[in-house]
């Protein structure tokens, strides 16, 4: 396990002037005329971040927060290929990168070696660095989970469902506060608000209702650490990185179908409110 205190911010940071040009999926190119190195004491990785010149506070603050959060990343999966930390000017590129129109509480996209973000001093509500270390746990987590299951021609072949996606990346990066509680799940399930089932419809109910779709995957993920542990979850990918899909890993490693496990904590849920925990307080995600 990677300890946070052996990725402490020794950042070697080099501004050069480019004239890079980033492809982004879907669209028009965006010119971005600078870039920044970071190399950290983890030697399978080294992060580069590309941001236009206004945007250069913002590359400041991602490069400072970067470290820890890489620390927080490595604990869960494995590094395997430098990546890119590519800042948009405004939230409309951000959307065009990654060709998630709609998603209006979008704030980065993680792929198998790209971390596309919005300038941070762009976000509707003022975050703390702290918010912003999150966030780039979170999304760094995304990175090395796809980078342990495959390479960069194959990682995209096998699919992970989103809610133990969007659900190790939000425990890895303790986004607890920023979930609904048991509760207000189970309220969510039951209630005038349903939408469809965060856990078996995620991927077409996620960019109308993210909060049951992140709040389910985060608990469903926080019960299976406190279960089976930490490192079984890395194991899990890793038994993906070496060529079982998602369902047979999940068999190989808990002993179960996940269909049957999954139907089980949600039927947990639904009788007692909380699956496997207490109803905690956490307040809702923005």
């Amino acid at each position: 396990m990677t300890r946070l205190r052996s990725l402490a911010p020794r950042l070697s940071l080099f501004a050069l002037l480019a004239g890079i040009a980033f492809g982004a999926v879907g669209c028009a190119h965006v010119v971005l005329d600078k870039h920044r190195l970071v190399n950290l004491p983890d030697p399978n990785l080294i992060v580069r971040i590309e941001y236009e010149g206004r945007n250069e506070w913002d590359a400041r603050l991602v490069a400072h927060a970067l470290p820890k959060a890489v620390g927080t990343a490595a604990q869960w999966a494995d590094f395997h290929h430098p990546l890119t930390i590519a800042i948009y000017p405004t939230h409309e590129a951000l959307e065009n990168a990654t060709g998630r129109d709609g998603y209006d509480w979008l704030r980065a996209w993680a792929t198998y070696d790209t971390i596309h973000l919005q300038a941070p001093s762009t976000w509707s509500v003022v975050h703390t660095e702290s918010h912003l270390r999150e966030l780039l746990a979170h999304e760094l987590t995304h990175t090395a989970m796809y980078q342990t299951i495959g390479g960069p021609g194959d990682w995209h072949t096998k699919p992970i469902p989103l809610w133990f996606r969007e659900g190790l990346a939000s425990v890895a990066a303790g986004q607890a506060e920023q979930r609904l509680s048991r509760a207000a799940l189970t309220a969510y399930f039951t209630g005038p608000a349903y939408a469809g089932d965060p856990i078996a419809e995620g991927q077409a109910i996620v960019a109308a209702h993210p909060k049951p779709v992140y709040s389910a995957g985060h608990w469903m993920v926080t019960d299976l650490v406190a279960v089976h542990g930490q490192a079984s979850l890395r194991r899990l990918l890793r038994r993906i990185g070496r060529g079982g899909t998602f369902r047979e890993a999940w068999r190989d490693e808990f002993g179960e179908y996940l269909t049957a496990w999954e139907e089980s904590w949600r039927n947990s849920l639904l009788s007692t409110g909380a699956a496997g925990g207490v109803a905690e307080d956490a307040a809702p995600a923005p």
